[in-house]
């Protein structure tokens, strides 16, 4: 691990600490994503750390009690750790692709409490293999997945959308978010839906604009929505035409099926 993303770390141990005061050592590795090991020479470090003058006071400290450690004395680290977008792309460590799902009839009735969705979207689905930057070589751009994911509609062809487009890059999207929540390790961040502007090329990855465009188009949509039965699968492919993370195939079924 190198110097840069232990001095990260360590910024962000520290407001995370002051929100779990009490909290087991291999459970706030746990959240962390480093080993019990790591994790007690980081709070050993930390001893040594803090404002200019390093007396009582100026140096953060901790009560480590047997396998429970509580911060008593922040230094002023008390926020987590605003990232740029620059920096955040060095902390994103692995992609993958997901199905995000929407239950369009709960959605309006949902919509309407000004309460946004909850129901209406029900677990996402991850596609089996995540992989680094490094692993997509020049595939992976300004934070950007240059590729195109395929979609199959009950095996027609419904889109072919590249990930290069999108409006904000991964980092921007985790720089944003760290203005106001703490992001552990293994936090997921999804880009939302894959959309190019040259849609009528390269098809839509979502039913909602397909069905937008023909409204647009022609007054009313003529794609339905799927149904029990329906098959759905999606590949982000490399240009040797394999699956960076493997196959999404799903087939919609009653939740009592």
């Amino acid at each position: 691990m190198s110097s840069v993303d232990r001095v990260g770390r360590l910024l962000n141990l520290v407001p995370y600490l002051l929100s779990r005061p009490g909290i087991l050592v291999d459970e706030a590795a746990g959240d962390l994503g480093v080993s019990d090991k790591q994790l007690r020479e980081d709070l050993e470090l930390l001893w040594m750390c803090g404002l200019p003058g390093y007396g009582p006071g100026d140096l953060i400290d901790m009560a480590l009690d047997g396998d429970r450690v509580t911060i008593s004395h922040d230094a002023g680290i008390d926020r987590p750790l605003r990232l740029t977008p620059d920096e955040a792309l060095a902390h994103i460590k692995l992609i993958v692709q997901i199905n995000d799902w929407s239950l369009r009839a709960l959605a309006p009735v949902e919509m309407k409490t000004g309460f946004g969705w909850v129901q209406a979207k029900p677990a996402c689905s991850m596609a089996p293999v995540a992989v680094t930057p490094d692993a997509l070589g020049e595939h992976w751009r300004d934070g950007r997945v240059d590729l195109p994911l395929q979609v199959w509609w009950n095996d027609e062809k419904f889109g072919e959308a590249r990930g290069y487009p999108m409006a904000f890059g991964f980092h921007d999207l985790v720089a944003h978010a760290t203005r106001t929540r703490r992001l552990v390790a293994g936090t997921v961040i999804g880009s939302g839906t894959v959309s190019n502007e040259n849609y009528r090329e390269v098809g839509s990855c979502c039913i909602a604009e397909r069905r937008a465009i023909e409204i647009i188009d022609q007054g009313s949509p003529t794609t339905p929505f799927m149904r029990f039965g329906d098959r759905v699968r999606m590949e982000v492919t490399a240009p040797e035409g394999q699956p960076v993370f493997g196959t999404i195939d799903q087939k919609i079924v009653a939740a009592n099926a």
